[in-house]
């Protein structure tokens, strides 16, 4: 019994042994481990805090490129910025959004695009950027983060302007300042300097030559095979033309147009046609007029951040027809193309035609909107007439080819002549365009416009001619035939048009001289043999 309770109590007294030593080797773990453990903790928050640093550094400085345009607190208490804005008498769509809806709608999209810009998203950040621009063109916080946007894209020329403006509308605006000194680490001083300034016109110009309207009225399809000189020599004007025809030009509006011609799909630049190399989206008519001085989105790869919307409505004849009806027009006899669409064509035909072509235009823009200089490709004469607005005129004869260089290269309105020193050299035309007046150029002539005001439409259309006949046959022969690239037309409507260019033939010229034959072509005149006729009677084929 003893050794019994010696051996229990033993037992005890080493396990409390045990749980000492235990307890001793944690005290131990603590004191060593614990500091330790602080040391890399510290490390860690001063890591942290380093790291957090060095971000908000980042920050700071893109912030300092793009700064926000806005106050958040001025803006959440209903305090907009003082800043001009697009006039809402000027535009459909603008009516009916008042001044802070405009402010709002803008800021949208400007946060959106910087969001993206800041995550370094800045192709994406593009649309909604510029289209803040173009909302509210006067906020220069707007514009410097445009060009900063573009800026890190590499697209230091259209940056440059983004700065330049925001220092013109607020000449002391620093981080603008800073941003001009930075582009220009990445532009020659040529580039840089490049547009700047005043570019004025020195080559030859005068107010193109003009015509009475009722005498203009007075001639015949007669008079113009007689005297192709009338519509082939020179542009001709005619002041008040449409006035003195009796046209309802105010019957022609915005709204007007939109509601009864709306769902028809027009031919829509955002971003201008000053360029060649532009494309236009498709729309219908009513949604573009509509967006005429505000887009309301941001389109990718579209700069939209300018004024300068175009829209070109290529008409069908049911439309034409109808425009000519609403403000009670008719149309000089040299203008008219009924006395031979009637016997060629089909309503549907002509209309295809018109839209191949270009034929017959609607053209509606806002202030400062046009066309690059260039020559119509089908060689045909055309006419406009200004319905509202006014547009300038700049005409250069087809002898003047080798001083204008090629289509859209030289503003002949601001005209550089250091890059293209032949211009100044150049013999041309120049002219305003008021309501009511006509302009009408021959083929192959040189134009350039530009809408001085907002909105501007212009009646348009392009005519057969005893000067144009001919090489406008040609033109539509190769489209038809040949490797054209203005339009592909089906075989069935292609034979049509060549029973309007034997038609055309007999009408200018008597039906003497040559048809304009093509190999690889239907022959227009029945004893003409193409290069595989003769190619069949020979057993031979032409080289190519």
């Amino acid at each position: 019994m003893r050794n019994l309770i010696s051996r229990k109590w033993i037992a005890i007294h080493l396990a409390k042994s045990v749980m000492r030593s235990f307890l001793a080797f944690l005290l131990v773990l603590c004191l060593v481990v614990a500091p330790l453990v602080l040391v890399e903790a510290k490390r860690k928050r001063k890591e942290d805090a380093g790291d957090s640093e060095g971000r908000e550094e980042k920050l700071d400085v893109h912030k300092k490129l793009i700064p926000n345009a806005y106050d958040d607190a001025r803006n959440a208490a209903g305090v907009l910025p003082q800043h001009e804005i697009p006039d809402p008498k000027k535009n459909t769509l603008m009516k009916n959004m008042d001044q802070r809806a405009i402010a709002i709608k803008a800021k949208k999209l400007h946060d959106q695009g910087l969001e993206k810009a800041m995550a370094g998203q800045y192709a994406e950040a593009l649309p909604g950027l510029r289209a803040a621009v173009r909302m509210w063109p006067t906020d220069t916080g707007f514009l410097n983060d445009l060009g900063v946007t573009e800026m890190r894209l590499g697209m230091y020329e259209k940056a440059k302007w983004r700065f330049l403006k925001a220092l013109e509308i607020q000449p002391g605006f620093d981080i603008a300042q800073d941003n001009i000194k930075e582009i220009r680490k990445f532009m020659s001083e040529e580039d840089f300097q490049s547009g700047q300034g005043k570019y004025p016109q020195k080559h030859f110009l005068e107010e193109p030559p003009e015509l009475d309207p009722e005498y203009f009225m007075s001639l015949s399809i007669e008079d113009d095979v007689a005297s192709p000189g009338i519509l082939g020599d020179t542009p001709i004007c005619i002041r008040g033309a449409a006035q003195a025809w009796g046209w309802g030009l105010d019957k022609l509006t915005p709204e007007h147009i939109a509601a009864k011609y709306g769902k028809l799909t027009a031919d829509y630049y955002p971003h201008n046609m000053k360029e060649e190399t532009v494309h236009p989206m498709f729309f219908p008519l009513k949604d573009a007029i509509e967006q005429l001085s505000m887009p309301l989105e941001g389109y990718m790869n579209l700069d939209t951040s300018d004024q300068g919307t175009y829209i070109q409505w290529n008409v069908d004849e049911a439309s034409w027809r109808g425009l000519l009806g609403d403000m009670d027009a008719q149309l000089p006899p040299v203008f008219e193309d009924l006395h031979w669409t009637s016997k060629c064509f089909s309503d549907q035909d002509v209309s295809t035609f018109n839209k191949n072509v270009h034929w017959k235009m609607m053209l509606i823009g806002e202030k400062e909107a046009g066309m690059f200089n260039h020559k119509d490709v089908m060689r045909m004469g055309s006419w406009q007439v200004q319905i509202t607005g006014r547009k300038l005129w700049h005409i250069c004869s087809p002898s003047q080819d080798e001083f204008v260089y090629g289509a859209g290269q030289v503003n002949t309105f601001r005209p550089d002549y250091k890059r293209y020193p032949k211009m100044i050299n150049a013999s041309c035309y120049q002219t305003i365009s008021n309501p009511g007046d006509m302009m009408y150029y021959p083929r192959d002539w040189w134009h350039q416009t530009r809408n001085l005001e907002t909105p501007s439409i212009a009646f348009s259309g392009s005519i057969i001619s005893r000067h144009s006949q001919k090489e406008f046959a040609e033109k539509m022969r190769q489209q038809c035939y040949g490797k054209g690239n203005v339009f592909h037309a089906s075989p069935e409507h292609c034979a049509k048009v060549d029973q309007c260019i034997r038609d055309w033939h007999q009408l200018y010229e008597g039906g003497e001289g040559p048809l304009p034959e093509m190999d690889n072509a239907p022959p227009l005149d029945p004893k003409a043999k193409t290069a595989e006729t003769r190619g069949a009677a020979t057993g031979t084929h032409d080289e190519m």
